[in-house]
């Protein structure tokens, strides 16, 4: 073999590995795509609708009870009947399903969508306490309205003119007489746990009054909206745990 064959065949040699290492150089770089995106490619004009449409939300009052925690909240009925006409205004629509994973979870997707086709959506595992179709239901209800309104950046007020969320926890311990052991937030400053929080553990004790009137007693409040923010974790883990125990006594 000459000379010069062999200083091609090294040349075809080199080219063909530099162009294998600039391909696999050029996949490394590529940006990261999901095999199950949160949004579509392109987002540009349900952005530009969306945001039309949140300076066009009204405020969003609370029109349910309950009358164990006497606090009140909106349900999902009241929030849809204020947001579906603006977001159809915009061109925007949403959805709600539940997807089963191969494992067996049950996940719920909140999808808004855009006259485009573009779209945006958030997702939350739903994990109810017992296996009956009540335990689903109230799940999948609450995930529904915190889903959506976290996804649409909605919040809901008692008092449409009270932005303080120290004020509206406020009228809501005035809603029963005080007791030796009640939180007066005259006279001591703890930090209470948030609206959300408060909802939050409405949710988990909803079905087990006898688990709510042991675990105020036991935290020394009268209502669950005077438990200082920083016991929230652990009064929440304490509360799981003694459901599990409530519903499966032979674990």
């Amino acid at each position: 073999m000459e000379h010069n064959d062999i200083t091609k065949m090294l040349q075809a040699v080199g080219d063909l590995w530099n162009s294998k290492l600039s391909a696999e150089i050029t996949n490394k770089l590529k940006p990261a795509v999901l095999d199950d995106p949160y949004q579509s490619t392109q987002i540009s004009d349900i952005a530009a609708a969306f945001s039309k449409a949140q300076g066009e939300f009204p405020a969003i009052g609370h029109n349910r009870d309950n009358t164990f925690f006497k606090s009140s909240y909106a349900d999902l009925h009241a929030i849809v009947s204020v947001i579906r006409p603006v977001l159809s205004k915009n061109g925007l629509s949403y959805t709600q399903f539940t997807v089963i994973k191969e494992a067996g979870e049950i996940v719920l997707h909140t999808r808004l969508m855009h006259t485009s086709g573009q779209w945006i959506e958030t997702r939350s595992r739903i994990i109810p306490e017992k296996g009956d179709v009540q335990s689903y239901g109230r799940a999948v209800s609450y995930h529904k309205r915190y889903a959506l309104m976290g996804l649409l950046g909605l919040t809901a007020s008692n008092d449409s003119s009270d932005d303080d969320a120290e004020g509206l926890m406020e009228k809501h311990r005035t809603l029963a007489p005080s007791a030796p052991h009640h939180y007066d937030p005259k006279k001591q400053s703890p930090t209470t746990i948030t609206p959300e929080q408060l909802e939050e553990l409405e949710m988990e004790l909803d079905g087990f009054p006898d688990l709510a009137k042991a675990f105020l007693h036991a935290m020394k409040i009268e209502q669950l909206c005077d438990l200082p923010q920083s016991m929230y974790h652990d009064a929440r883990r304490k509360i799981l745990e003694r459901k599990k125990t409530i519903t499966n006594p032979s674990k």
